[in-house]
């Protein structure tokens, strides 16, 4: 990872849980070099009545981003994603294919397009509370707008009815729905659960590839910086990239991945109960880990 300003990451590099260091659109679906683009809808329009939760001028502390030139535009990402099984050995295949979902991103930028610096720093907000919480924009946005980089907000599926009790026309489309019936081990009465977290994983594979295809106002990024103060990093890390047969090429050229140090016996056993994505997923002890792609 490269820290133009060491001094502004001192104190979130103690905190962050995970980064993926991604300068290819991240990671990968089925088949090299096919991560689809989501479809967007947006700038969505923030009225009196209807405005981005999270919003930095509703948020403590305020952040007043129009004087310090950035501005905030939140948008609905939809798409269809997969479903995956990792099995103990480390093999995992597609459970569910092309499952649809529906999320926003909630993106602030240099309102100057000549300012961008050309990196994003990508976050899965953080839902211990079921809402979200962007933790690493506050622990980080100093840099973030020194640096003239961008900053863009993911929302997680156990957030989405907090999102929809907040304002449920403004986030109607929002969706992480569990595309299977199958009984849900270890769940109340093995019932099924209503929502599907597995999806995420090429959900965030997705975003990645849409901030680099230049589809949104203002942002085309070259290298995208994922940071998070929870433990979905690193789920994607160890089950999509520890083994080079998740590793796909940028423009059909190699890419070089690794893990940030050898897991353990023990990290192992922990990961061994995040690999169920069958609609009760559950979320490893949090550890650190890097990925790298492109260099």
């Amino acid at each position: 990872m490269i820290c133009p300003k060491t001094k502004h990451w001192a104190v979130p590099l103690a905190l962050i849980t995970i980064v993926l260091s991604v300068t290819a659109a991240a990671a990968a679906q089925s088949a090299p070099g096919a991560i689809p683009i989501p479809k967007v809808t947006g700038p969505i329009p923030v009225t009196a009545d209807s405005f981005p939760f999270a919003a930095a001028n509703r948020s403590t502390p305020v952040v007043d981003l129009a004087k310090i030139g950035y501005v905030e535009e939140e948008f609905i990402v939809t798409g269809t994603a997969n479903v995956y099984d990792w099995a103990a050995d480390g093999t995992v295949s597609v459970k569910t294919p092309n499952a649809p979902y529906g999320n926003r991103i909630l993106v602030r930028r240099p309102a100057d397009p000549a300012r961008f610096s050309g990196t994003v720093i990508f976050e899965p907000l953080f839902a211990a509370r079921r809402f979200d919480w962007p933790m690493m924009w506050g622990y980080s946005h100093d840099y973030i707008v020194e640096s003239g980089a961008a900053w863009v907000g993911v929302t997680l599926p156990v957030s989405v009815d907090g999102l929809k009790k907040f304002n449920a026309t403004r986030y109607a489309q929002l969706s992480f729905a569990n595309p299977t019936s199958a009984p849900c081990a270890g769940a109340q009465n093995n019932a099924p659960s209503p929502t599907e977290e597995g999806l995420r994983l090429d959900m965030f594979s997705q975003v990645a590839a849409l901030l680099k295809s230049g589809t949104l106002p203002g942002l085309r990024a070259q290298n995208v910086f994922a940071a998070a103060q929870g433990g979905d990093l690193p789920i994607y890390i160890n089950a999509r990239l520890s083994h080079e047969a998740w590793c796909h090429p940028r423009a059909h050229q190699p890419v070089r991945c690794r893990t940030g140090r050898q897991r353990s016996a023990a990290n192992d056993q922990r990961d061994q109960r995040s690999r169920d994505y069958r609609g009760c997923t559950r979320r490893s002890a949090h550890h650190t880990a890097m990925a790298s792609y492109g260099q």
